[in-house]
């Protein structure tokens, strides 16, 4: 069972390796990408999901189209109601008429899509899987090297075989880690080449584009943007902890607020008791109906 485990851990290691490159387009050494980014088996519909949001998301909805009453023209009626043998009409604008305005035609709206960023998050990483799989993300060291020249980078990317030689080329995303204007300028003279920073892709830029061309400190951005935060988790335990803290000082209070109660509480002799005032009568005042006997009460009432 040991063996069979480690045999797993070797093979998901080895999986998980890349060629890294230099600037002349050499293998100089290899690397074990993350798992927590390259190692993300994802559902494809919510990759379906992640790039109908994204594209609508792109629609700037200003579409329109004029209705009878925005058309301009004249107001007055065609011809006579009655007499013409043909059906009657009021406006040159309605919709039946050439040059008219149209009926249930375009009009400006909102196409945008909201997606929960754990959901967009998880897709961009499942697409990035993908491709490591398919052997399409290659790793550059030494990049920071450009003079802003087209011509050697161009030749690296045929040496790695981001591009071919003859034929036709498909494109390819260069991902930097942080901005860089003379890989910028070297770049943006190559057709089918595209540069963007690492920190800003997401999953429909990643399937848009065959070849992924990956700075080596791009890893580490990768990482720190769309990995696992351990931020949360720390937070998680402060709170814990605060909690902790908080219910030990409430119990303390308790103790504490009975602790005086005791105090407080009197002895039976200092209690005192309740004065009950006595009503004095005056002389020659008839008594109240109340406290008449009932037979009295009642003649009275009479």
């Amino acid at each position: 069972m040991g063996m069979t485990k480690v045999n797993m851990l070797e093979k998901a290691n080895t999986s998980l390796k890349a060629d890294v490159y230099d600037l002349s387009g050499k293998v100089i050494d290899s690397m074990v990408l993350p798992g927590q980014i390259f190692d993300v088996t994802v559902s494809p519909s919510l990759i379906t999901q992640a790039v109908r949001v994204y594209q609508a998301n792109q629609r700037m909805g200003t579409h329109a189209s004029k209705t009878r009453g925005m058309v301009t023209g004249t107001t007055k009626k065609m011809f006579k109601q009655k007499g013409t043998g043909r059906a009657r009409h009021g406006s040159a604008k309605a919709p039946i008429f050439v040059g008219g305005g149209t009926a249930h035609g375009p009009h400006p709206r909102d196409y945008s899509l909201d997606l929960p960023k754990s959901m967009r998050r998880l897709a961009l990483l499942g697409v990035l899987s993908q491709r490591l799989k398919e052997n399409q993300i290659k790793i550059v060291d030494g990049i920071k090297a450009l003079e802003g020249k087209t011509k050697p980078l161009f030749q690296s990317l045929v040496t790695m075989n981001v591009f071919p030689k003859n034929g036709k080329r498909k494109k390819a995303l260069f991902l930097l880690s942080e901005n860089l204007p003379m890989v910028y300028q070297a770049g943006k003279n190559i057709e089918d080449l595209t540069i963007k920073d690492a920190h800003l892709i997401n999953a429909l830029d990643i399937l848009l584009y065959r070849n992924i061309v990956l700075m080596k400190e791009g890893v580490q951005t990768l990482v720190d943007v769309f990995g696992e935060k351990e931020k949360g988790r720390k937070r998680e335990k402060e709170n814990e902890k605060k909690n902790e803290k908080m219910e030990v000082m409430n119990e303390e209070m308790k103790i504490e607020k009975k602790g005086e109660k005791v105090k407080k509480t009197k002895s039976e002799k200092d209690i005192k008791k309740p004065v009950v005032r006595k009503t004095v009568k005056k002389k020659g005042s008839p008594p109240s109906p109340a406290r008449l006997p009932a037979k009295q009460g009642l003649r009275r009432a009479k």
